[in-house]
């Protein structure tokens, strides 16, 4: 089963980036765009778990309060159109902890350094520049995901297995 954890995002805000994708499709950009239901802030990538219920019991035992994330700002690493979080101590102590109960159970997840951003556009490709904005949005944050990532019908899918509410 290839995973990840994440934090999924309510219809609006599902909304309002599949608005800022809409203006990059109107500007004649092409490439793989992400699908409204897909978006999402990652944590850590685990690839290929044999047993899911490990990274399960991890999960549960990280410890949070909900708290508001906002997304701002957008760029580009290279081909790859991402839109921007402000900063926010609790989702940097949040994304830390995630990483060290899975280090911790023995978990494999991809060791880059995390960088808040939701992906929007993979292998952009424009004629001109590409111009795009993304509107000031804020959401509570109060559910850690592990999300299950598969190809249905030759399209991408991302579907929770198991979901861990914050502390209340």
């Amino acid at each position: 089963m290839r995973l990840f954890i994440a934090i999924c995002f309510p219809p609006e805000v599902k909304r309002t980036l599949s608005g800022v994708i809409d203006s990059l499709r109107a500007q004649g950009v092409k490439g793989n765009f992400t699908e409204s239901g897909n978006l999402h802030l990652t944590f850590a990538f685990l690839g290929d778990v044999k047993n899911p219920e490990v990274v399960c019991r991890a999960m549960e035992e990280v410890s949070f309060e909900p708290f508001n994330l906002t997304l701002e700002g957008c760029g580009a690493f290279g081909k790859l159109y991402w839109v921007g979080l402000a900063k926010c101590p609790e989702l940097r102590k949040l994304a830390g902890d995630v990483r060290r109960k899975l280090a911790e159970h023995g978990i494999w997840f991809d060791p880059k350094p995390f960088k808040a951003h939701v992906t929007i556009l993979r292998n952009a490709r424009a004629s001109g520049d590409i111009l795009f904005d993304m509107p000031r949005t804020s959401f509570e944050a109060g559910r850690l995901s592990l999300m299950l990532s598969e190809r249905v019908d030759g399209r991408l899918v991302y579907t929770e297995i198991f979901g861990r509410d914050a502390d209340c």
